[in-house]
């Protein structure tokens, strides 16, 4: 039993836009020669988006008449009404006996890709390949061979699969159907994330697709101004398979376009710090780690052509925007920096497509761009790399957190909250202060529970005997009429039951039910905090703080106490590591002093970009951005580096302690 050409028009405009229709095709199924009035009454109620009528009248015929000339037909469509109410079990169910009671029926494998269907209405993707995987190719007609590869398509899309999607739609698209335009749509967005390699491998092995002149030079504009490197590669391969092609002048107008965006100095790298102003000292501090990294560089490898760019960015944003103008103006390669107002510099770079690794701090820096790289201490990096030692090497389960009430404390907090939580520990107490507070008593006490008057466990007792006979939910600040007639507060009479039942005999002891407090400040106050521990009970603890800690200023005003503290960095000038201790001295021989983290991050930042550069193969500035996003592991003064898919920086941090009058390294990264 066949559809007639309405229906399948119509299923074919729904699959372009939906696997599942947003309303059942409203059709009848061909009933020459059938007589059977209850079939007719049936589809009639299904024309009329009678659904619940019609399934009463489908699944009537089906028990008067289980072998009758319509059965199959019944099925089906008990299949797809069920399929639009979303009760895609039944719909399985009709569908797949429909396919094991009529496997000879025309019908059939119109139900089998109804089945895929299905299964990707149930987010099942794995099922719908393999299934469609099983169905011959040419037993299917041509609406069905294009719906099974669109529903393909649409799977391998939802697995992360894109490269089999692209190439599920280009065997739709060579297909002499009417939706050329929405396929191609999809064939744009499938190619736009795989690599040029795969799109011609890929077309390549499709030796059969009648369009694929018109297929490349389409992918080729798409990617025009989105990834120049790879249009330009598409359109010369479509200029040099196609010379006959309509659209070939204008895809050689277009190359011309791209040969002069793609035009740069390959081994220049442009440098954008603060060398003026508030921030100075850092940015000169950078600049001499960059220009130590060239030094370096060209002893390795004495051919290098890589030269260095530097650009001022006076602490100020407009005028690092205006620099990142400069450097393009001069085709830098990739640019390093800035470290501070970066958002518009940052923005301006990823505009003209030049790989740029960002020194700076501020949240979300990475997401501006897919050419933007970040090579920096962040928050989130020494709140891992903390609670993951003193997780799993310490083996501290419960902590508590003392923190300044300000952005820095509550941001510091919060990760390592979440941090030690997500490694199976627990937070016991966190207590805030004022960023110029120099006595932390009240702090303090609040965290070990002696604050207060007494303890609530304490009052719960002595209320619970009370003659007052209330309970905790009473305990509030309100006037009450006692036995004589007198107006009373409620916690006079606690506090007199309190003192009769809990003297001063039984002072209240600190509850010290952390093995570990968390104090990320700087070391002034941190040296001011730490000192005033001991005095309420608070000792035997391990200490813990951020890479600020990193000072002789921690260890000068907490003295004894700070000993034994831990605490990570960046960055460790007597690290015993081979490749630190050659960096350091080599440092020291030409600028007389240790390098510091900011020396080491511009060190590591820039040999980064250098040794890309120096590749033979990487001849475009998108090649720069694709072998930033493959660096695992390379092994920096700083610790091991790679760049996750936004951007941003992964490394593990060095682990250091107070020991003596400086510090002592416990884990190198």
């Amino acid at each position: 039993m066949k559809t007639n050409n309405y229906i399948a028009a119509l299923i074919l405009f729904f699959l372009v836009f939906s696997c599942t229709p947003k309303q059942p095709p409203n059709f009848f199924l061909k009933t020459e020669g059938v007589s059977d009035n209850l079939f007719a009454s049936a589809e009639k109620a299904f024309d009329k988006s009678d659904y619940p009528k019609a399934i009463e009248l489908y699944n009537e015929y089906l028990a008067k008449y289980p072998n009758g000339q319509m059965a199959s037909s019944c099925l089906f469509k008990l299949g797809v009404v069920h399929l639009y109410v979303e009760d895609y079990d039944k719909a399985l169910t009709y569908f797949s006996s429909l396919v094991e009671k009529y496997p000879n029926d025309s019908l059939a494998n119109d139900a089998n890709i109804e089945v895929l269907t299905v299964f990707f209405n149930q987010r099942q993707y794995n099922e719908v390949i393999q299934k469609a995987e099983k169905l011959i190719d040419s037993e299917l007609s041509q609406l069905n061979l294009v719906r099974k590869y669109h529903i393909m398509g649409d799977s391998y899309l939802a697995l992360g699969s894109p490269a089999d999607a692209f190439y599920s739609y280009v065997f739709i698209f060579d297909q002499p159907v009417s939706f050329n335009d929405a396929v191609l749509h999809k064939i744009k967005d499938t190619a736009s994330m795989i690599s040029y390699e795969d799109i011609s491998h890929i077309l390549k092995e499709m030796s059969t697709v009648k369009k694929k002149g018109n297929l490349i030079y389409q992918i080729g504009v798409n990617e025009f101004g989105k990834n120049n490197d790879k249009s330009f590669k598409i359109l010369s391969e479509f200029i040099n398979d196609y010379p006959d092609d309509e659209n070939f002048e204008n895809a050689k107008l277009l190359i011309e376009d791209l040969r002069k965006s793609l035009e740069y100095n390959r081994y220049t790298v442009g440098c954008l710090l603060p060398l003026s102003g508030p921030y100075q000292y850092f940015g000169n501090k950078l600049l001499k780690g960059i220009e130590f990294a060239i030094q370096k560089f060209y002893l390795d490898n004495p051919n290098s052509r890589i030269t260095i760019t530097i650009k001022d960015s006076g602490s100020d944003a407009k005028k690092a925007e205006a620099a990142v103008d400069e450097l393009n103006q001069e085709k830098v390669a990739a640019i390093i920096g800035p470290l501070i107002f970066a958002e518009n510099a940052i923005a301006k770079a990823q505009e003209y497509k030049i790989p740029i690794i960002t020194l700076s701090q501020k949240d979300d820096i990475p997401k501006i761009g897919d050419y933007v790289f970040r090579n920096f201490i962040t928050s989130k990096m020494q709140v891992n790399t903390l609670v993951s030692y003193a997780v799993e090497n310490l083996g501290l389960k419960n902590f508590a957190i003392l923190y300044p009430k300000e952005s820095y404390g509550k941001i510091f907090m919060n990760l390592f909250w979440d941090e030690v939580t997500l490694k199976g520990g627990q937070i016991v107490g966190a207590e805030h202060y004022l960023s110029d507070q120099t006595d932390f008593a009240e702090t303090i006490k609040k965290i070990v529970g002696t604050y207060y008057a007494y303890p609530e466990d304490i009052k719960q007792k002595i209320l619970s005997s009370s003659k007052l006979s209330l309970n905790a939910n009473d305990i509030k600040e309100t006037e009450i009429i006692d036995e004589d007639g007198h107006e009373t507060n409620i916690h006079d009479d606690i506090d007199d039951e309190i003192s009769q039942n809990y003297s001063n005999n039984n002072e209240i002891k600190a509850i010290v039910d952390f093995e570990a407090i968390f104090i990320p400040d700087t070391p002034k106050t941190s040296g001011l905090l730490i000192p005033q521990l001991p005095f309420y009970d608070i000792e035997n603890i391990v200490l813990l703080g951020t890479n600020l800690w990193h000072s002789e200023k921690l260890i000068e005003i907490a003295r004894q106490e700070a000993q034994g503290s831990i605490l990570v960095d960046g960055f460790f000038s007597d690290s015993l590591k081979p490749s630190v201790v050659d960096f350091v001295s080599k440092f020291r021989d030409i600028y007389g002093e240790n390098p510091e983290f900011m020396e080491a991050i511009g060190f590591d930042t820039a040999k980064i970009i250098f040794t890309i550069l120096n590749k033979p193969d990487v001849n475009s500035r998108s090649a720069i951005k694709d072998q930033l996003l493959k660096i695992k592991d390379f092994d920096g003064v700083t610790g091991s580096t790679c760049f996750n898919n936004t951007g941003d920086v992964e490394k593990k941090m060095y682990v250091l302690q107070v020991r003596g009058s400086g510090f002592t390294e416990l884990q190198a990264p």
